[in-house]
């Protein structure tokens, strides 16, 4: 929906960029189940939100 509209930067490979998401947050679910840190739910929300504003066209803000 992001890339059809036009938010995303062109050239980006939006089921790259899902896959991605998807991967980091399994693996941050992984971590934190294994060590109750609320730490690592909320770096990998703040890098997952770093991420996604660096893929925005110039001038979109969130």
């Amino acid at each position: 929906e992001a890339g059809a509209s036009g938010i995303l930067k062109e050239d980006l490979n939006c089921r790259q960029i899902a896959n991605f998401i998807v991967i980091a947050l399994n693996g941050a679910a992984a971590l934190y189940i294994s060590s109750r840190d609320p730490l690592i739910l909320e770096t990998t929300a703040v890098q997952l939100r770093a991420y996604l504003n660096q893929s925005r066209r110039s001038g979109i803000q969130e």
